[in-house]
């Protein structure tokens, strides 16, 4: 955030003295030119390892080196930079912005940079020295810092860290203490007594309306399936997986989307949690088969042939937290939506340029984010296996520029043999791609320490019901990510990166 200020404000300038400093004009899309970055490199002899950081400090400086001629104010510019810089960078960033402050004394000095071998030598001796004592002070700050975050929100109710983590384009909160607040929601999630149990809200699948102690409510979905089990037919069939809401939330939150409620696992007590507290209209739905309690619910597909049985009186399900009052939801039809009809083939599956003579030219898709955010949804729903998502749902309060909420993720992680690829039409059709999705989805493919599945199977390893996913449902995660890079890579070959790659909304 720092450094978008900061080139925002030189942007600024440079449009006031009339200097072209940029590829693009908008601020939050900033990049220098890559004659400008070529001629850096080559005059100040730069080293191979500070070569290429396009969005580091090297842009930074290499703004402010072409500026110097006409920034009345350069002295500010560092000073803010020297100031401030502490929070943001590791060890061997500040040895990189140490080094770009030197190159840019030589160069006003006069002095070719980096000829003068004793100076510099002398120079790095001091900035070593000076870099790992900052370095412990910070660790030091941080822990401090952590420890104070980790008081404020242990002594804070779960369900007011809720209320005050949504967000118009975040359900969840990224970084470090948003994953403190997420765990201590989920630990409540988990744990508080439940005081009533209805009817589940709407909808064509078996589950409960849950409310706990502070009257939270939540969905309980029940568990169908074993882990190891495969569902087959179409890429909708089958039960809900209450497996596969909560990988998905972890998912969603893995590939930085954060537009997933948060949902766990909890085991509940049927006698002794539900049964003294249930409403009398699904409580009708509940019955004895052997010695265990099973139950059938209330909804357009719910009947007691497929009911939902526990393990005696301990019934295994997910729990959703519900949306905070005053986050109303609008519905809204999916452009890519299924017939579900065999016989009937949708538009979008017969006609390949369905995006761009339809999609593109209708509201809200033909203008704002909207579009870009089908996208990502296609992206996520594809990783899942989710094929079902035929109406989405946008915070009413976003108007036409809401983002897709990932809500209703149970027709997930179904058959770990079948990769649905029509669920990533709106990618393949538009061939276009959010920057910031296509810098974590590479992220994700090039880590060579480490795979997406891994990322993810550490993430649930603290679930109460853990292990959630079956090794073969984790293996279609990393065969799923590499179809999606080849997705765009042949979109990028076709239209090239500045069409595809689309610059992210401030």
């Amino acid at each position: 955030m720092f450094l978008f200020i900061l080139l925002k404000d030189l942007v600024a300038y440079a449009k006031e003295t009339g200097i072209s400093l940029l590829t693009h004009a908008d601020p939050k899309d900033i990049l220098p030119s890559e004659k400008l970055f070529q001629t850096i490199n080559k005059a100040y002899e730069f080293p191979e390892e500070v070569r290429g950081w396009r969005y580091s400090w090297v842009t930074c400086y290499s703004v402010i080196i072409k500026c110097r001629a006409v920034l009345q104010n350069k002295g500010y510019i560092v000073n803010l930079v020297r100031e401030l810089m502490w929070i943001f960078l590791t060890r061997s960033e500040y040895y990189v912005f140490f080094h770009l402050q030197l190159v840019l004394e030589f160069s006003e000095n006069g002095t070719k940079p980096l000829k003068s071998s004793l100076l510099l030598d002398d120079r790095n001796e001091k900035l070593a020295k000076g870099i790992a004592a900052i370095t412990q002070n910070n660790r030091a700050t941080s822990n401090l810092r952590t420890k104070s975050s980790q008081n404020l929100i242990l002594n804070k109710p779960a369900w007011l860290l809720w209320q005050d983590m949504v967000k118009e384009r975040e359900v969840t909160q990224p970084g470090q203490e948003g994953k403190m607040k997420v765990d201590a929601i989920a630990k409540a999630l988990q744990t508080v007594p439940v005081i009533q149990t209805s009817v589940g809200y709407r909808g064509t699948q078996l589950k409960a309306s849950m409310f706990l102690k502070g009257n939270q409510r939540t969905v309980f979905k029940p568990k169908r399936y074993e882990r190891d089990y495969i569902v087959e037919g179409g890429p909708y069939s089958g039960f809900d997986r209450h497996n596969g809401e909560i990988a998905a939330f972890h998912l969603d939150r893995i590939l930085g989307f954060y537009r997933a409620p948060i949902v766990t696992g909890r085991i509940i007590d049927l006698k002794t949690e539900v049964m003294p507290h249930i409403q009398a209209e699904l409580k009708k739905t509940f019955f004895k088969q052997g010695n265990n309690t099973c139950f059938y619910g209330v909804c357009y597909y719910c009947k007691k042939s497929e009911a939902a049985c526990a393990d005696g009186e301990m019934m295994e399900g997910s729990v959703t937290i519900w949306l905070p009052a005053g986050w109303d939801l609008k519905n809204w039809r999916h452009p890519w939506q299924r017939t579900y009809r065999a016989n009937k083939k949708a538009r979008w599956e017969v006609d390949p340029n369905y995006c761009a003579n339809t999609v593109m030219r209708t509201p809200p898709y033909s203008r704002g984010p909207r579009l870009m955010s089908i996208i990502d949804t296609a992206i996520f729903d594809y990783f899942i296996g989710n094929a079902d998502r035929h109406h989405y749902e946008t915070f009413v309060k976003g108007g036409d520029d809401a983002m897709v909420l990932h809500l209703d993720n149970g027709k997930s992680f179904g058959n770990p043999d079948w990769d649905e690829l029509s669920i990533l039409a709106p990618l393949y059709q538009c061939c276009r791609i959010l920057r910031s999705t296509w810098q974590r989805i590479k992220a994700l493919d090039n880590q060579n320490d480490k795979k997406l599945s891994e990322v993810l199977q550490e993430s649930m390893s603290s679930e109460p019901l853990a292990p959630i996913l079956s090794q073969k449902h984790l293996d279609a995660i990393d065969r799923r990510l590499k179809k999606i890079v080849e997705y765009v890579d042949q979109c990028i070959k076709k239209y090239g990166q500045r069409v595809v790659v689309v610059a992210d909304r401030s």
